[in-house]
């Protein structure tokens, strides 16, 4: 990722050397700054964390989205019963939106994301957990950001550390790190 730009919604590169653009702390923020000519610049953007993303879309539909009724939902099943996550997964279509303009423009977008692991089925043999972007997902798979974000992505990667299993069975970290 040359020459690129973090936008750090969760300060988890203060001890590192890299640059930032400063400011962002709510969806708002986020995406006017994806928006503007700010990151012209640079040949890189990088969003530290697209689940911190996800969370700020949240807030911000709870804050702006009325119910059907005109009131104001405390939560995402304050919408009705499957209503709030189409809400979110329209909401967050819009950052999608704006990181095009950057992919067009020739920049590199990269999106870091906390994991989770979820059962995959497999029609071969054993089922087996996969690690996966900790993002809405939706069993039959409608309105599913984490659905959306893989189709979008060209690559979706996993940084994993590498573990060794010891005699008794254990596994021992190596210190190092493997990309899936």
């Amino acid at each position: 990722a040359p020459n690129a730009v973090f936008l750090d919604i969760e300060d988890s590169t203060k001890r590192l050397d890299v640059t930032r653009a400063n400011g962002v702390r709510s969806w708002a923020d986020l995406r006017a700054i994806l928006q503007s000519d700010a990151l012209d610049g640079y040949g890189s953007v990088v969003i530290d964390s697209l689940t911190k993303a996800e969370e700020l879309a949240l807030e911000w539909m709870l804050k702006n989205v009325k119910t059907e009724k005109g009131g104001t939902a405390s939560g995402i099943e304050g919408y009705g019963f499957g209503k709030g996550y189409q809400l979110l997964y329209d909401t967050f279509l819009s950052l999608l939106v704006d990181l095009d303009r950057h992919v067009r423009a020739g920049r590199n977008v990269v999106l870091v994301s906390h994991v989770c692991t979820q059962k995959v089925p497999n029609p071969m043999g054993d089922d087996f957990l996969q690690f996966q972007p900790r993002l809405q997902q939706n069993k039959e798979g409608k309105a599913s950001i984490r659905s959306r974000v893989f189709e979008w992505s060209d690559h979706v990667l996993f940084l994993g550390y590498d573990v060794a299993t010891t005699e008794d069975g254990k596994g021992k970290g190596a210190g190092t790190r493997t990309i899936f």
